[in-house]
């Protein structure tokens, strides 16, 4: 058995939620069926989902599609990680939030870290502003 003093935290970690919705519209949920599904995969790396191409997303549940985890030595390097597998995530059929997490994980505020809960609000705005 491992005692609570025998753990030691090591490194860094960035989890990333991919919804079925759609940010170009409020982020109303996007029900359909997955035409195709592609995860990143590798060292320091783990996706859980329950999707494949042929999936149908009913409107009725969670929209969660899958949860994409990145582990490295520092915050960086976290980020650099959780740049790259979403550069190698693809989603069709459905609209998704990937967009907005590949924005955001260049945005300079979240990658210099410390921001709060009301920061994504604030994010978003911009992000809309700069699209609409």
């Amino acid at each position: 058995s491992t005692a609570q003093d025998d753990v030691r935290c090591s490194g860094h970690a960035i989890e990333v939620r991919i919804n079925a919705e759609d940010p170009a519209h409020d982020f109303r949920p996007s029900p359909g069926t997955v035409m195709k599904a592609v995860f990143p995969a590798g060292d320091g790396i783990r996706v859980d989902t329950h999707i494949e191409a042929g999936s149908t997303v009913p409107p009725f549940y969670d929209s969660l599609l899958a949860k994409i985890v990145v582990h490295a030595e520092d915050r960086t390097a976290a980020l650099a990680a959780a740049r790259n597998a979403l550069a190698n995530c693809t989603i069709e059929g459905v609209e998704t939030n990937l967009t907005v997490h590949r924005t955001l994980l260049d945005d300079a505020q979240f990658m210099a870290g410390g921001v709060d809960t009301t920061w994504f609000e604030r994010f978003n705005a911009a992000r809309e502003q700069s699209h609409g």
